[in-house]
């Protein structure tokens, strides 16, 4: 039957890109040779490999991603496929933006998967859509313990950050994390004086720098801003 036809076909193809990629060394002949089993069998993964293997041999990054994209329609929550997708868009591909989409999508399956966090710490200390980036890795951050890092991000997001109320809010989260998690009293301090000589008016931001001027005996500092 034409069934037994197509697993005929499949098997001559695939055993004549073998032929090709292995044997005669003419890559782009052996990926047609895989293709054409795709077309037949769209979720076959020997077909679906060879031309992984290919395209990455040959650097054919296009051809990769719309492999990948191909194997995503099968299977939509595959996170090795999204991640794969989104360390290619951002290391082949120059586009930061479909990276941190793919990454996100990622996390949004696996929230704690290693290689995501990680490609999206390397795209936030290259400076690549870090206010989106640190969004991400903010929760992630806190709930690891890890306050160097949360720190570096709150910063980065606060040099961003124009409206005066977040702003505050901002540097009163950053103040705490440095006074409690990181033994950065001074820290701490300089951050809350910011606070207050932004927005006087908030009573809030008052009360936190008396408090920590009583608790490191920098009243005069605080009392010379606070009465200004």
């Amino acid at each position: 039957g034409s069934e037994s036809t197509d697993q005929d076909l499949r098997e001559c193809y695939l055993k004549l890109g073998e032929l090709h990629e292995d044997i005669l060394d003419q890559p782009d002949v052996a990926a047609e040779r895989f293709h054409q089993v795709l077309e037949m069998f769209p979720a076959d993964s020997t077909a679906s490999e060879g031309l992984d293997r290919i395209y990455r041999q040959e650097e054919r990054w296009d051809d990769l991603v719309q492999l990948l994209e191909r194997g995503l329609q099968e299977q939509p929550r595959n996170v090795k496929i999204l991640v794969r997708l989104a360390e290619l868009m951002f290391r082949r591909l120059d586009d930061p933006h479909q990276a941190v989409m793919r990454a996100e999508q990622a996390l949004g399956i696996d929230t704690d998967n290693p290689k995501a966090i990680a490609l999206l710490n390397t795209m936030f200390d290259e400076g690549q859509c870090r206010e989106h980036v640190g969004l991400l890795l903010e929760e992630r951050l806190r709930k690891a313990g890890e306050y160097e890092r949360l720190a570096l991000i709150l910063t980065d997001r606060i040099l961003h950050t124009d409206g005066l109320r977040s702003r505050q809010d901002l540097l009163g989260q950053l103040a705490a994390i440095r006074n409690e998690q990181l033994n950065d009293p001074d820290g701490a301090f300089a951050l809350l004086l910011e606070r207050v000589a932004i927005g006087a008016d908030n009573s809030l931001a008052r009360e936190d720098l008396v408090a920590l001027a009583g608790e490191n005996g920098r009243w005069e500092e605080a009392a010379a801003l606070l009465s200004a």
